[in-house]
């Protein structure tokens, strides 16, 4: 919390310094904090200092966390208020927090015990590196014209390619080892 105080007092005093470029290179380092903040929630096991919400109003926090943040970044484009921006970690660290509220809530942990969900959410969650790859070569205005069509097609495509990648890079590294491929590993999918 003082690192986040820290912070945000810093870059509010940077949006008022002549040089943008400074302030602009400030922003990004924002979104480190919410890094460490994920990285210490999941580490510590903090769930019993946590309280334990229905996930009804986890996700209504979430969603107005989230809102907050895209109407922050909505005043970004505003001269007269862009002493703002500063403030977009606030909603950062509230989405983070919510969606760890959301996904330890019982709703989530009967999900969780479904075979089908489950292997959606461990697939999913093991190709985030390769999702976060592969989605700048994907995301195009090509498939525009068959709105809403279009999100589930390149989500899929987004997915088969990072699945893909993921397969390549494990045929990779078992090249350069001195067993056989273990191709049971290679289409493993996480």
């Amino acid at each position: 919390m003082l690192a986040t105080l820290v912070i945000t007092g810093v870059g509010y005093f940077l949006c008022n310094h002549e040089d943008v470029s400074i302030m602009y290179k400030w922003k990004w380092s924002t979104y480190f904090v919410v890094m460490i903040m994920g990285a210490i929630m999941a580490k510590r096991h903090i769930e019993d200092h946590l309280p334990k919400l229905p996930a009804v109003i986890a996700l209504i926090a979430l969603v107005i966390s989230a809102g907050s943040y895209y109407l922050l970044l909505y005043f970004e484009g505003n001269d007269h208020y862009a002493f703002l921006n500063i403030f977009n970690i606030i909603p950062q660290l509230g989405v983070t927090f919510f969606t760890y509220l959301l996904c330890r809530s019982d709703l989530m942990k009967i999900l969780y015990e479904k075979k089908v969900w489950n292997a959606v959410i461990m697939t999913i969650g093991s190709l985030c590196l390769e999702i976060y790859i592969v989605q700048h070569s994907i995301i195009t205005d090509r498939f525009n014209n068959i709105f809403p069509l279009n999100i589930i097609l390149i989500f899929i495509a987004i997915l088969i390619s990072a699945y893909l990648l993921r397969c390549l890079s494990r045929i990779w590294a078992q090249t350069f080892k001195d067993m056989d491929y273990n191709w049971k590993a290679v289409l493993k999918p996480w």
